[in-house]
């Protein structure tokens, strides 16, 4: 019975870290965005320090801006 609730919780634990694994390429819009948020609330939450905290910040911005550079490149606004 020890087996099974072990290889359960690792399975599950694998499953759900694939998910937050797949969900830090979500972009705005993806299925998986929420979680990406989520998580990086999660990050911010739990720094040690403001300037951990800081850092953490100045990291979600930068994926913000390249989220957006990415949405714009791929909306292509001379052709309208």
């Amino acid at each position: 019975m020890l087996q099974i609730i072990i290889i359960t919780m690792l399975a599950l634990s694998a499953a759900t870290g694939g998910v937050v694994y797949a969900s830090d390429t979500a972009e705005p819009g993806d299925l998986l965005y929420g979680l990406d948020q989520a998580v990086e609330q999660v990050h911010l939450n739990l720094a040690p320090n403001a300037e951990a905290a800081a850092e953490i910040h100045l990291e979600i911005a930068s994926e913000r801006l390249e989220e957006a550079q990415g949405r714009l490149a791929a909306s292509d606004f001379e052709k309208r």
